[in-house]
């Protein structure tokens, strides 16, 4: 099994650089409320005040004007989200490459370091067993006491898949982080086509209305291939070929790796002559030998966020709106919402005070 690491890397290629990401017209990501230190924090806060930067210049580089000269403070501290992930085995799926991918032992030390919580549903009930996924490694049917924290392996009726996803989540609910850890719902289906019944379709595409991540891995598919891949693809998500095993495995670990939260803590030590106002933003969402930098420009308040703006790279600050010296950065809705994909352990985030005017 290839480490993910290295399986993630041709994924975030296209997926990764804020300019490349693919965008979706249901938006639902919100970059006003972030968890710093374990406590949520709402950007519209009315105590906090916006601070907007001079627009005159977004140069991230260091460099000395007259006397000032440029300050920069690389990797800010960014909380990451947990992810609570379905994988829906469709029927007729080909299971070998992605039942070596879930029961390897590279997965398995990824789902304890991102603490993700996981739960099969396999509806081949009655079907040939050897057509379905196997169960997870410490897995249990269900977890009505709370005994089973990592993963449920449900194997249902072959018609009741969505009626168990949609209609009965006491099954596998209690495995899932509480509200307030505000995990990432993602969904991985495991399909043997592109095609979907009309009905399964406009259930998943709910989902992604409300704010899901949807992936979709089927033999010979690609974000290419046309039907519901389509939609998974201009929602964000990932096509992958369940007939190939690192495509197999790059849609399992990309699924489980968490995403950076849209707001963060500043408590840069800056002195006269900066202030917030000073500040620039990058971005880098990919591997240290292949960087793909993204400068992100500070507006005056959520008020005047490019919200209309697919594409807009925007922030703001709110003074002090996490304690006394300590504000709060957060990404404009469309930037939040692009990066809602992008792998944590990758993200890195530098502040630059650029010398005022």
């Amino acid at each position: 099994m290839i480490p993910y690491r290295s399986l993630l890397g041709s994924f975030l290629m296209f997926s990764a650089c804020f300019s490349d990401a693919p965008q979706s017209a249901s938006t639902t990501a919100d970059g006003s409320s972030t968890s710093v230190g374990g406590s949520s924090t709402s950007a519209s806060s009315s105590s906090a005040e916006s601070t907007p930067a001079d627009s005159s210049s977004s140069d991230t580089a260091s460099h000395t004007t007259g006397e000032c000269s440029d300050l920069a403070f690389d990797d800010r501290r960014v909380e990451s989200f947990p992810v609570d992930l379905i994988v829906l085995a469709l029927p007729g799926i080909p299971p070998a490459f992605f039942n070596d991918a879930v029961t390897s032992r590279d997965f398995a030390a990824l789902a304890v370091q991102e603490d993700l919580r996981i739960v099969v549903i396999d509806p081949t009930a009655g079907v040939d067993p050897a057509a379905g996924v196997e169960g997870l490694p410490g897995s249990c049917e269900s977890c009505p006491d709370k005994a089973c924290t990592t993963a449920v392996h449900l194997e249902v009726d072959v018609d009741a898949a969505f009626a168990t996803l949609f209609n009965n989540p006491a099954s596998y609910d209690c495995v899932f982080h509480p509200r307030a850890d505000e995990a990432r719902r993602r969904l991985l289906v495991l399909s043997p086509a592109p095609e979907l019944e009309a009905s399964d379709q406009a259930a998943l595409e709910a989902l992604i209305y409300i704010g899901w991540d949807v992936d979709l891995a089927c033999p010979g598919c690609s974000d290419a291939s046309a039907d519901f891949a389509q939609t998974v693809t201009a929602a964000g998500g990932l096509v992958s070929d369940l007939d190939d095993s690192e495509s197999a495995g790059i849609a399992l670990f990309v699924a489980a790796a968490r995403p950076p939260h849209c707001s963060w803590a500043i408590n840069d030590s800056i002195e006269a002559p900066f202030t917030l106002a000073d500040l620039r933003v990058t971005i880098d969402a990919c591997e240290e030998d292949k960087p793909c930098p993204q400068d992100v420009a500070q507006v005056s308040g959520i008020g005047t966020c490019d919200a209309d703006d697919p594409s807009a790279s925007e922030f703001t600050v709110l003074v002090d709106a996490v304690g006394a010296g300590t504000s709060l950065a957060s990404l404009c809705p469309p930037a939040c919402f692009r990066q809602r994909r992008f792998v944590s352990a990758f993200y890195s985030v530098t502040h630059t005070y650029a010398c005022p005017n």
